[in-house]
């Protein structure tokens, strides 16, 4: 879907003899909207536990977080 987003945009800059640009300014995923998915969600997360970071992957996230401020 991006490509086609930006495919399109790229072709109404140039039927308007304009320019465009294009950046991530955020991201979106599914949320459990529905009640049973997210009781089941919440059974599952206390079975499992929630993903434990270690200090790298906090590195890691904070420099793309940096990286993506600039794109």
């Amino acid at each position: 879907m991006w490509d086609i987003g930006n495919r399109m945009s790229k072709a109404a800059a140039m039927m308007t003899d304009t320019e465009v640009s294009m950046r991530v300014l955020g991201s979106a995923w599914p949320i459990h909207a529905n009640k049973t998915v997210a009781r089941n969600h919440s059974t599952n997360i206390k079975a499992v536990g929630l993903p434990q970071w270690s200090a790298d992957d906090q590195k890691l996230a904070v420099a793309l977080q940096r990286e993506l401020e600039g794109a």
